[in-house]
Order: C-alpha cells, then structure tokens, then sequence
C-alpha cells in the first residue's frame, strides 16, 4: 500500500497520522503487521530542526558580538528584532500572496509542536 500526500497536505502532520492509524491497525489485527518503508517525513524534521537551530545559533552570535563591539542594550534590541522581522515578513507575504495558506499552517503548526 502506498500513501501519498496532496500539494496542499502537511508531511509532518501525515507522517502522524500514518503512524497512529498502522499502531491501531497492528494492535485490532494481530495477524497482520504494517510497517513504514520510506517516510520522508524524517527527512523533512531533520531539515527543519537544521533551519532551527542555525537561526537560534545566528541569533545568539550575532547578539554576543554585537554587545562586545557595541553595547548590550543594542544587542537587545537586534536580538527582538530579528525575530520580529521574520514574522512580519512571513505574514507579509501570506497575506499578499506569495505563501500559501498550507504553507502558513504548516509553518505555524511546526513552531507549535516545536516549541511546546
């Protein structure tokens, strides 16, 4: 059996959904054992868990630098700025277009179930 996502769909989300449904599937029939070959979903988190953590690291750096070489309170105010940034861009461009709807959901699911 072969399960594929639509353009529109969240891997991560049905990557989840996928191993929920083979778990009750595998515990209702006990002859019968289901199993992931290829989840790229895997590959997916890993990429993001990288895009992650090299904003926080850049973040963190750039905030250390910029108060050695400048001044604390400046680094406290690029350090809420960038950030900040980001999420007026983001929001930005979903809302002229440039992002999809999908694309906005699942971002903001992955920063939910990232930071929770």
């Amino acid at each position: 059996m072969a399960v594929e996502q639509s353009e529109t769909s969240d891997a991560l989300k049905v990557s989840r959904d996928m191993k929920k449904l083979l778990k009750k599937i595998n515990k209702e029939n006990s002859d019968i054992h289901i199993t992931i070959a290829d989840d790229n979903s895997e590959r997916i988190q890993d990429r993001l868990n990288i895009v992650i953590s090299n904003i926080l690291l850049g973040i963190i750096l750039i905030t250390i630098l910029v108060a050695l070489l400048i001044n604390f309170r400046m680094s406290a105010i690029i350090a809420i700025g960038i950030p900040t940034s980001f999420v007026i861009a983001t929001v930005y461009m979903y809302t002229f277009g440039y992002i999809n709807k999908y694309d906005f959901i699942s971002w903001c699911t992955y920063c939910n179930w990232y930071c929770s």
